[in-house]
């Protein structure tokens, strides 16, 4: 497919070239039907190579026209969605979501969330609490994953209403969990922000940081992957200089994928 494109690109800039420089030895208008239609087809196929080519471009393109065009039906979306992993140390991290719901019916009273770690853990083991203002916080399981419904005080339509969760005192004292953070997208959401804060004496190995975004949540093969780099290089990783504090922001997640950072400790 890529080299029939190609193909027809090199033909269709061939022939506007030649009818370019025929016109404009016999003085004629530079620009014939012929040459107008093989110059637009030879746009159209450079467009078509680059998207081809390159997946951040072509991944960036489908955001944006699916931000606007494949929402779920839910009465409510996301401004804003923060996830913040911190290791405590190697045996012992939190976990903490913090959504910004923007309800777009009156009366919205009601949050249903959900969450896993890497290590396998009972329900009852978790410590989760709810920072932000709340009337009920109900704990359940789902399949592989554990659920939370916080209810609050109705919000007016265009109302605005923040879901702060903190899920404390995770405990891995075998080192079972896996070290990366992700986060399915299930509601139409305008930003994600992802970060990961080390404290004690850890640090992340830079070279292995990387940021991958999956076309589903069951997905094992990345569709766009993103390495950190030292050198400058523009990246959507951002890490500070110590290696403690690790970070993306990601506008118009889409609908249905899946993003995560992955790393490796010094």
């Amino acid at each position: 497919m890529k080299k029939a494109i190609e193909a027809i690109g090199i033909i269709s800039g061939l022939i506007t070239i030649i009818e370019w420089v025929k016109n404009w030895i016999s003085g004629t208008n530079l620009f014939s039907p012929l040459g107008i239609g093989c110059l637009s087809t030879c746009i159209f196929c450079l467009f078509l190579l680059v998207l081809f080519y390159r997946k951040k471009t072509r991944y960036t393109i489908y955001k944006y026209v699916s931000h606007y065009f494949r929402r779920p039906n839910l009465p409510y979306y996301l401004s804003e969605k923060e996830i913040v992993y911190t290791y405590k140390s190697l045996q012992e991290m939190r976990y903490q979501k913090k959504i910004t719901l923007i309800a777009k019916v009156d009366g919205l009273s009601s949050f249903k969330g959900k969450f896993r770690w890497s290590k396998p853990q009972e329900l009852s083991k978790y410590k989760v609490l709810c920072l932000s203002p709340h009337n009920k916080l109900t704990l359940g399981r789902d399949t592989t994953w554990n659920t939370y419904t916080v209810e609050f005080a109705p919000a007016p339509k265009g109302g605005k209403r923040v879901v702060d969760i903190l899920i404390d005192d995770l405990k891995d004292p075998n080192r079972e969990a896996i070290p990366f953070c992700s986060a399915s997208i299930v509601e139409h959401t305008e930003m994600l922000r992802i970060k990961i804060d080390l404290e004690d004496n850890l640090q992340f190995d830079l070279d292995s940081i990387r940021f991958s975004v999956y076309n589903n949540a069951a997905s094992t093969f990345p569709i766009l992957e993103d390495a950190y780099s030292t050198s400058g290089k523009r990246s959507i990783i951002e890490c500070d200089r110590e290696g403690k504090h690790l970070s993306i922001t990601e506008k118009f997640p889409v609908f249905g994928y899946k993003y995560q950072i992955s790393w490796n400790f010094k």
